[in-house]
């Protein structure tokens, strides 16, 4: 009797999980409370209870409810079906979809994005005034040929924040530009470098700064990494830290390759590539989406290593045009220390038309050890003074580069006055 119940029990809830039932959605809301004009990301939760595979198409729309009625959000164009983010969905019959594995889920993450255009329904300059509205999204299963139904997420409550202060400032000036008209994407995405800047500038202690942080012109590139910086330190909300780490990641990894491929200068390169990897790791450690994790670990492998920074050099030195001269190092003065110890500062001149790479090796190091002093590895074209300063614990300190040397002495005739320059290594 025992185990005809059991039976009985497990045919029904097979049979329970076989029918016809449509997958479950959940919507969060990332912040649930923002500053007006700004968007939150969406992270939709869709659950399959059926022991199939469930589609659902590439369209999804938000119903709006407010004080003041209801409304589907519209985007660009004032479209009210908008797509499903491309990178998160999977082919059906050659056509974007979403498919959700049996007694599985799936996760949808609508990103605000590091230029605060992610989130299309945020174009919507309704969702930009103050006050609170209920979000629901639609989504839309595909049950047979020609047949679908709708799958609706929970209402989640959505409020947008009376500014005061100097929020109210901001506010007012992002509404003069508008002509009154409410803010949305559209604008941060048309305006946001110019006006990210103002409103660092003229309302710094705005809470909107934070969500500019990835806005403006780069003019110093350790000055932007700087602006990220301080935007992650104003405790951002979940969804816009996200982006910053990415963006933060992505920006320090491309002035990696920079550094490497257009000025040849494998420590700078891999410092860099130190600093993005540290983002990377930490957006995959706090990362609120599966997407956000997948974006760092599939930036991770691309970042340089010893070993790929000077494959890379390697062959790029096979492109470089001949250069066949030699490099001649030189030493430009001289300090004493305590003893019979010295610092020499050195620079070198090459003679030919185009660059020329010596790798720390024979035809390129110091001696006494240690051979790596801080010299440089890549040798523009022309004349360079005070390229590195090497120190000597005792007796000559010599430069030994392509095959020529330069010799400093504690009594070099020359002392390194307090106005000689140091130039970063080439």
């Amino acid at each position: 009797m025992k185990r005809a119940l059991v039976a009985l029990v497990s045919v029904f809830f097979v049979a329970a999980a076989s029918a016809d039932v449509p997958p479950s959605a959940t919507l969060a809301l990332i912040p649930d409370s923002t500053l007006p004009g700004t968007p939150v990301a969406f992270l939709i939760t869709i659950s399959n209870p059926t022991n199939r595979p469930q589609t659902i198409s590439n369209g999804v729309t938000l119903r709006v409810t407010s004080s003041h009625g209801t409304f589907d959000a519209a985007g660009v164009g004032g479209r009210t079906v908008l797509s499903l983010p491309r990178e998160q969905l999977d082919r059906c019959s050659g056509a974007p979809c979403l498919t959700v594995p049996a007694l599985g889920e799936r996760q949808i993450y609508i990103d605000i994005g590091p230029m605060l255009g992610g989130n299309e329904f945020f174009v919507d300059r309704r969702l930009s005034i103050p006050g609170k509205y209920g979000l629901q999204l639609q989504m839309f299963l595909f049950v047979s040929e020609g047949n679908v139904t709708v799958v609706q997420t929970n209402v989640a409550t959505l409020t947008i924040q009376q500014p005061a202060g100097a929020n109210l400032a901001v506010w007012q000036f992002l509404q003069q530009l508008s002509n009154r008209d409410g803010w949305g994407t559209d604008y941060w995405i048309t305006s946001g470098d110019a006006v990210g800047t103002e409103i660092r500038t003229k309302f710094p202690t705005s809470d909107y700064v934070v969500w500019v942080g990835t806005m403006g012109r780069v003019i110093d590139r350790e000055v932007t990494v700087k602006q990220f910086d301080q935007a992650l330190a104003m405790n951002p909300p979940s969804s816009l830290r996200d982006d910053l780490l990415w963006v933060k990641a992505k920006f320090l990894d491309q002035w990696s390759r920079d550094a490497l491929q257009a000025d040849r200068n494998e420590d700078q390169a891999l410092s860099l590539a130190d600093r993005a990897r540290d983002a990377y790791t930490t957006l995959q450690r706090l990362a609120i989406s599966d997407l956000m994790r997948k974006r760092a670990t599939e930036g991770l492998p691309h970042l340089y290593t010893r070993r790929t920074a000077e494959e890379t050099l390697r062959l790029l030195e096979q492109s470089d045009l001949p250069a066949p001269a030699s490099v001649i190092p030189r030493v430009e003065c001289v300090n004493r220390g305590v003893g019979n110890t010295f610092s020499a500062r050195f620079g070198y001149a090459n003679p030919n038309k185009a660059i020329k790479v010596l790798s720390l090796g024979d035809r390129n190091q110091v001696t006494p050890a240690p051979r790596d002093q801080g010299q440089p590895r890549v040798f523009k074209p022309g004349d360079h003074p005070n390229v590195f300063t090497a120190t000597s614990p005792d007796g000559n300190l010599i430069w030994n580069l392509d095959h020529n040397t330069a010799v400093a002495t504690a009594d070099f005739p020359t002392p390194c006055g307090a106005s000689a320059t140091i130039t970063i290594k080439q």
